[in-house]
């Protein structure tokens, strides 16, 4: 805290407001003409209220704002124009009284204490800034390590499934969770199809669990069945074994039932036309097959499946173009090592 150092006058109330301008001034400052305003004025100053000339007798200056005589000190400090800087001094300490003294001592105590706390929030503001730092390094670090294992166990995935799994479980990148490992192959994300299918064709009963926790992850509702099983088909490879085949064709035969009801009799209806489906694909487009199969075995194909009866010709029909053409932008699945074709209308 600083102290305005004012010179006093006994010729005139209004020096009590003088700052020091200098000893000179402060002298020419105090003689009660208007040279003195004049003086004052050539110093950037505007002068005091007007009720404070008036205070000396001389209330012919214009242009001054009324203000009571007991604000002249503030009146004349807001009057300083910009740029003009009072001196800040120091009092001596002789001419202050036992009271001003020990005020001045507390206000100087108070003063080192604030500028103590203020260091210790800079400090400890400092150390919470470095603590997130190390924090934002080390939580970099930590990602930076988990994707690298992560991208090591896709690696082992594609190479051998089985092993892939166990060592994504072992670093904790996956939940030895029936869920998590399908919701893991069903997003696919650097896994090998074909590593897929090799993984959801075993016949150990936790790859089983997968495999219908797997199909369970596609949304069947509303889609005739070629596109289903595009889109089936499109999240894997389908191995070249007929059992794995089966059990894999017969668990989305179920799941489509169920996202379906009344589209189909039985699950069994569902799971013969898929296989047909399948067959008649490869055969109009795999180009080892010369043999183009007519609509009229396809239709010969699937007599009785429908619970003993016969499934609409015109759904058959609609079926069997829909496998003919190949003008959708997803197009093709892959059959074991051949790839063949399926498209999504009916």
């Amino acid at each position: 805290m600083s102290l305005v150092h004012t010179q006093k006058c006994k010729e005139s109330p209004l020096c009590e407001t003088l700052p020091v301008l200098g000893s000179a001034a402060a002298s020419r400052a105090c003689t009660p003409d208007r040279s003195r305003h004049n003086f004052l004025l050539t110093r950037g100053w505007a002068g005091p209220p007007e009720g404070a000339w008036r205070s000396l007798g001389d209330t012919s200056l214009p242009g001054q704002l009324e203000q009571p005589l007991g604000q002249r000190a503030t009146g004349a400090q807001a009057a300083l124009p910009p740029g003009f800087r009072m001196d800040l001094c120091h009092p001596d300490p002789a001419e202050l009284s036992s009271g001003e003294t020990e005020e001045l001592q507390r206000i100087k105590w108070h003063r080192k204490q604030l500028l103590e706390d203020i260091q210790k929030l800079k400090d400890e503001i400092a150390d919470v800034f470095a603590q997130i730092d190390c924090f934002e390094n080390a939580e970099e670090s930590r990602m930076a390590q988990k994707e690298k294992e992560l991208c090591i166990g896709r690696k082992k995935f594609n190479m051998d499934p089985m092993k892939g799994i166990q060592y994504l479980i072992e670093h904790k990148l996956l939940n030895p969770d029936v869920q998590d490992i399908a919701r893991f192959l069903y997003k696919g994300d650097g896994l090998n199809k074909t590593a897929i299918g090799v993984y959801l064709g075993e016949r150990d009963p936790f790859n089983l669990q997968v495999l219908q926790a797997f199909v369970d992850c596609h949304e069947f509702a509303n889609l005739n069945l070629v596109q289903a099983l595009r889109q089936f088909l499109w999240s894997f490879r389908l191995p070249g074994e007929a059992q794995k085949i089966d059990r894999m064709m017969e668990t989305f035969a179920t799941r489509y039932c169920l996202c379906n009801p009344g589209v189909f009799q039985s699950t069994d209806t569902c799971y013969v036309l898929s296989f047909s489906i399948i067959m008649l694909n490869t055969s109009l487009h795999n180009p080892n097959v010369r043999d183009r199969p007519p609509f009229e075995r396809f239709v010969s194909m699937n007599r009785g499946i429908n619970d003993g009866g016969d499934l609409p010709e015109e759904q058959l029909r609609r079926v069997n173009v829909a496998t003919l053409r190949k003008d959708s932008p997803r197009w093709y699945w892959s059959l074991g090592p051949a790839e063949t074709t399926v498209t999504s209308h009916f």
